[in-house]
């Protein structure tokens, strides 16, 4: 099982997401967000966070930068 909540695996994660929908003619931006350390998870954490809507992006890209 992959690990995407430290950092590497969030940014690896953040890429697969950008290039998805960029093959599909949408701009998406994805933001980082370390979260401190959590007695809950016993460890710190990185969000992935997107301007995605209901898992849709909101932007087209311009027809020169898609594919």
């Amino acid at each position: 099982m992959r690990n995407f909540v430290d950092k590497t695996g969030a940014s690896e994660l953040a890429r697969r997401i950008e290039e998805y929908w960029k093959t599909r003619g949408y701009q998406v931006e994805i933001d980082l967000r370390p979260v401190e350390f959590t007695t809950e998870l016993r460890s710190s954490r990185y969000d992935v966070r997107s301007n995605l809507v209901n898992g849709w992006p909101v932007r087209k890209l311009p027809a020169e930068r898609a594919a």
